[in-house]
């Protein structure tokens, strides 16, 4: 009969023990769910700064050489290249900035990237 109590006892502190276990989870869960929430606010609003700095002058600079093609005649292969090079890297960049861009911005980068 003790067995019995010793057994019904250590299964109810199993049960207690999973039960305080669940419930530690939860909360460590919840603390990295709201820690995550503060990063990312804080990073997007970082990076959004980032890309309003960026994103101009790349444009500016990716506008200055296709201008001086249009004005040469004669272009040269080595300002086609970085064009072009400069092209796949604001794209890229664009890309990399989307999550934390409203679709308007994206919207203009793109449609300012398909003119230029």
């Amino acid at each position: 009969m003790s067995s019995t109590n010793d057994d019904l006892l250590d299964e109810r502190k199993q049960r207690k023990l999973a039960q305080m276990s669940r419930r530690d989870e939860e909360r460590k869960l919840n603390l990295q769910n709201k820690q995550d929430e503060r990063k990312l606010i804080t990073s997007t609003n970082v990076g959004r700064q980032y890309f309003e700095q960026e994103y101009p002058q790349m444009k500016n600079q990716i506008e200055d050489l296709f201008q001086q093609i249009s004005l040469n005649n004669t272009t040269n292969q080595l300002t086609i290249q970085d064009l072009a090079d400069r092209l796949q890297k604001l794209e890229k960049f664009i890309t990399e900035h989307v999550e934390i861009l409203c679709s308007r911005d994206i919207a203009n980068a793109q449609s300012t990237k398909s003119i230029v």
